[in-house]
């Protein structure tokens, strides 16, 4: 298709109005490829194998069109990435809800040591973890292969915020008060025994300030 496009623009003197055959041709070969994208953006709604199948297709093609032709590059396969991450986190948002109250329901809190108090073992932090690892995984193999907008990267690192956030206040909410450790009651003792040499010292001060206005007033008359 390329080869067709250069000759018809250097037989038909068109590459004159570009500046070069090459470029011209380039520019009538990325129009094709952008308006055989269009059904593309309705097929593809979130990161799924065919998608990225088709991105790994055409992104050395738009790195090419760019050195050729310069920017924008196949404003549709932008388009298209930009889909996809919209469906990508929408999708996480129903997914990792689901899999956090998962993951809390079948919380066990193992012992992991024998001593007093026991310490105990989150199975739930372990599989939202290795969830949020993999699912890392997809989206950055995604995002290497075609350059994302900022707020697109932002809307991912949003979602995995929001959700990890929620898991924290869940489990928090479920935990009894911690008692209080003996770090803590030491920081009250040294608090303590502070106050205590304050409060003479003041006591003290307030004293001689009084006999201090007392001299200074003279003697009754």
């Amino acid at each position: 298709r390329f080869a067709r496009c250069f000759d018809a623009c250097v037989d038909d003197g068109a590459a004159d109005e570009e500046g070069s055959a090459l470029r011209y041709a380039a520019r009538l070969f990325e129009r094709e490829i952008d308006e055989d994208l269009q059904p593309a953006l309705s097929t593809f709604v979130t990161i799924e194998a065919h998608a990225l199948e088709a991105i790994r297709a055409l992104s050395p093609l738009a790195a090419a069109f760019r050195s050729v032709c310069g920017e924008p590059a196949l404003p549709q396969l932008q388009q298209l990435c930009a889909n996809l991450s919209a469906g990508w986190c929408t999708q996480l948002e129903a997914l990792l809800a689901e899999s956090i109250g998962r993951a809390v329901e079948l919380e066990s809190w193992e012992p992991i040591s024998g001593g007093r108090p026991a310490v105990l073992r989150s199975s739930s932090v372990v599989d939202l973890f290795t969830q949020l690892d993999q699912l890392c995984d997809v989206f950055i193999s995604f995002a290497s292969l075609q350059p994302l907008q900022p707020a697109d990267l932002r809307a991912f690192t949003d979602v995995v915020e929001r959700k990890v956030g929620s898991y924290v206040r869940i489990v928090a909410e479920g935990c009894v008060p911690l008692p209080a450790s003996a770090l803590e009651g030491d920081a009250r003792r040294a608090a303590s025994a502070v106050a205590s040499d304050e409060a003479p010292a003041t006591s003290a001060g307030r004293s001689r300030s009084s006999r201090a206005k007392g001299a200074a007033a003279g003697p009754p008359a």
